[in-house]
């Protein structure tokens, strides 16, 4: 039991430093060369990180990918996740964090919660949440602190 344990423990330790390589091992897909640039970037400890590209490039695929590889990889991690509205956050971004997390491998898979706002692994203390920053509601992204803190901002 321990002998499996380590090796779940070394591949997450593997995918601290490659988002694109806990892509490729969990999801089984071959991200486009575009994904795997914004991946191997946000990959790099204090990355920040813009991309700017047309509809149907897979950018909101690759932010949910962002947002589960940093819950499974960090314990004590932040990702702080909003868009211009509720909708993108929850028909656009939260869908794709949803599907993708269906496809995960176990032990991720049935570790990991999706909620209407918020991404989770049971027993870890970090955690995604998706918030809109409105004008009356500047503070919406305020107070967030962690070992990893990955802001991610999805049609900015």
């Amino acid at each position: 039991m321990n002998e499996g344990i380590g090796e779940l423990a070394d591949l997450v330790e593997q995918w601290q430093v490659s988002a694109y390589q806990f892509v490729i091992d969990q999801f089984d897909v071959t991200p486009s060369e575009q994904q795997k640039k914004l991946l191997d970037a946000a990959s790099r400890p204090g990355a920040h990180v813009a991309v700017k590209s047309g509809h149907g490039t897979g950018k909101t695929t690759c932010m949910s990918w962002l947002v589960l590889w940093s819950v499974v990889c960090f314990e004590d991690v932040k990702v702080p996740c909003t868009a211009p509205t509720a909708h993108q956050l929850k028909d656009a971004l939260w869908a794709e964090v949803t599907k993708w997390q269906m496809r995960m491998l176990e032990p991720w898979r049935s570790a990991i919660a999706v909620t209407k706002d918020e991404v989770k692994v049971s027993g870890l203390p970090g955690f995604a949440v998706a918030r809109t920053g409105r004008k009356e509601n500047p503070e919406a992204l305020q107070g967030f602190h962690a070992d990893v803190l990955n802001f991610l901002v999805d049609e900015a």
